[in-house]
């Protein structure tokens, strides 16, 4: 037997309390069954919520925010309804307060009434340990809620006008880069039974991006070409980083280490630890050289700050082969677990002001009689090898003359 279009409770339960009973044609009763309430014969499940979108209006790292969120809950809700809605532990969203002063509702002016009344526990705090912020909502409703055309809002089609957009006004971004995951948001009757439910589980919500730094800057110790030389750098930081981070520093491929070495050796000169700063190095692939840079701040420390300016010298990099500017140094600052902080990948580079310096020059004359013709025979061994497509210039005295 199947009976149609009977609607179901109008939130998630067990219902039980079922009850056929057989007649016959005189109503005297020939058979029975009953199903008690607590036997769960009769189950239904949560509805979905569509239309989420959830962003911050800044995504850099460690950035105090607006967080916006929005989203449509398909089923009709009392006005005396419930939300509750549950946000990633990564970001640090203060307790908007019970009257939800930290809470705009401005795009909801019809639909969500004011002052809110709402509860909020912190990720890992008291009974709270699913690592998520959780904010609850009590009759949030100026009226019921509900679809004009439910068929379409199944189909995921709404009325603009019923999008429910909450902006938590004090959410700060994390210290570094990540993808941020974590969102749940469910609509309960009054009595608390869920209606509508919606889980991102592990999808990316959003990425929080590293920030440039304030400053950098590096200067080379020597201005000749193919030179071991030390190079200083200077940088202001955009961002707190903690003990345990990293500085990564890719330089330009006009920079080599010495054939003899694949190690460098660092100098820590502002607000670095003059004692456990060390320094790797390793070339690439394509022959860049890369150099991580590791317990630089001090556990006593424990972090820097943004504003704070950083400054080490790196010794035994071989300045560029020619006067032409290098290319920019990638520097990055990097958490324990790697995410980026702060970074800078252009405009930092270096410029060699003259040739490296040929050592011995013998000039042989066939002549030296005066006025007479000559011809000069140049001895001299270049400090780098020379190319096919080099060119070599000979500057004479001004009393010579050239062939005529």
């Amino acid at each position: 037997m199947v009976l149609s279009k009977i609607k179901n409770p109008s939130h998630v339960g067990a219902f039980g309390s079922f009850g056929i009973y057989v007649y016959d044609k005189y109503k005297a009763l020939v058979a029975q069954v009953d199903v008690e309430e607590s036997a769960s014969f009769y189950k239904t499940a949560a509805g979905r919520i569509f239309g989420v979108s959830i962003g911050p209006q800044n995504p850099a790292v460690d950035v105090q925010s607006m967080l916006t969120l929005e989203f449509y809950p398909l089923h009709r809700l009392p006005q005396a309804a419930k939300l509750k809605i549950e946000i990633s532990g990564q970001l640090k969203i203060e307790c908007p307060g019970a009257n939800g002063k930290d809470l705009d509702f401005e795009h909801n002016a019809k639909l969500l009434r004011k002052p809110l009344k709402v509860s909020c526990s912190s990720p890992n705090s008291g009974n709270n340990k699913s690592g998520l912020s959780i904010f609850e909502i009590d009759g949030p409703f100026k009226a019921d809620y509900y679809h004009d055309d439910p068929v379409a809002a199944a189909a995921g089609v709404a009325d603009p006008s019923k999008l429910i957009k909450i902006v938590f006004m004090q959410s700060r971004n994390p210290l570094s880069a990540m993808d941020i995951r974590g969102l749940k948001i469910s609509t309960l009757t009054a009595a608390g039974k869920l209606v509508d439910v919606y889980d991102a589980g592990a999808t990316v919500l959003f990425t929080v991006v590293p920030s440039p730094f304030y400053k950098a800057a590096v200067v080379a110790e020597q201005t000749e070409t193919s030179t071991a030389s030390a190079f200083t750098f200077t940088f202001t930081l955009a961002n707190t980083v903690l003990a345990g981070g990293t500085i990564e520093l890719v330089a330009p491929p006009e920079l080599q280490l010495p054939t003899s070495q694949a190690t460098v050796t660092i100098k820590p000169i502002k607000n670095m630890d003059t004692v456990h700063t060390s320094a790797s190095a390793a070339v690439d692939a394509a022959g860049k050289v890369l150099i991580v840079i590791r317990d630089f701040i001090s556990q006593a420390t424990a972090r820097l700050s943004a504003a704070d300016e950083i400054s080490f010298e790196l010794r035994d990099l071989v300045t560029p082969k020619t006067t032409v500017s290098s290319r920019s140094f990638k520097v990055y600052t990097k958490d324990k677990a790697a995410h980026l902080i702060n970074y800078i990948e252009s405009d930092l580079f270096v410029t060699m002001f003259k040739g490296k310096a040929i050592s011995t020059l013998v000039l042989t004359s066939s002549s030296a009689v005066v006025g007479a013709l000559a011809s000069h025979t140049f001895s001299f061994q270049t400090p780098i090898p020379l190319t096919s497509s080099d060119q070599l210039l000979i500057v004479y005295p001004a009393e010579t003359y050239p062939p005529l």
